[in-house]
């Protein structure tokens, strides 16, 4: 069985006017470290949180699609993937991505310059330990 852990978040790129940032993942998958690098539109957690999972799960994995085989052939070549401390880790990567969403979205609505000022610096700076 595959075990990851995720150990942070970072936000490498961010375009406020399409309210999209590059998010990169550290992870260690079976203890060898790794990354993932995905860009993101800041709307919906929920999807951004779930697409995270995906991209570090499915890394390094063989994907076997082979038509010849049945579906339970097909699960049985597939290694069952756990994430470390899965519902911790799902709830940080949540309320870190909910409140970037946030964060874009008082961006694109401030009209002073001060607080539009701050909110792009705090994105420069956003980062995750988990």
């Amino acid at each position: 069985m595959g075990k990851i852990q995720i150990h942070q978040l970072k936000i490498i790129n961010f375009e406020a006017k399409k309210s999209i940032a590059e998010i990169e993942v550290y992870f260690t998958d079976n203890g060898s470290p790794d990354k993932i690098s995905r860009v993101f539109e800041l709307k919906q957690p929920e999807k951004i949180l779930n697409q995270i999972f995906l991209y570090v799960k499915s890394k390094n994995r063989i994907q076997f699609d082979d038509p010849k085989l049945s579906p339970v052939e097909l699960l049985e070549r597939y290694t069952p993937v756990l994430v470390m401390n899965e519902e911790q880790t799902e709830e940080k990567i949540f309320n870190f991505i909910r409140s970037l969403c946030e964060k874009s979205k008082r961006l694109k609505n401030s009209k002073e310059a001060k607080e539009h000022m701050k909110l792009l610096d705090e994105f420069k700076t956003s980062s995750l330990q988990i």
